[in-house]
């Protein structure tokens, strides 16, 4: 996801190596939680872009930790809510 991210930071930054110039873009992030519990972690994140410039990003990731959280709660193991 860290790529994904970069690729909107240089689309809005430019890149002055190459001399290209930076655009205006909105950008949104989506979460999909599985469930309505109090501690829940998304289970998909999807990423949007659009730039002035004709810059456009798409992207959905599964998350791993949404598996995780699923494997915690199977075990009886809560999380601290301290960290929520």
């Amino acid at each position: 996801m860290r790529d994904d991210e970069q690729r909107g930071y240089n689309a809005v930054f430019g890149d002055s190596a190459n001399n290209v110039p930076g655009q205006t873009a909105q950008y949104g992030v989506y979460l999909d939680y599985p469930d309505n519990r109090a501690d829940p972690v998304p289970k998909w994140i999807q990423l949007e872009a659009n730039g002035k410039d004709g810059f456009h990003m798409g992207t959905s990731r599964l998350n791993p930790d949404a598996v995780a959280q699923v494997i915690r709660r199977q075990q009886g193991i809560q999380w601290p809510t301290s960290l929520c």
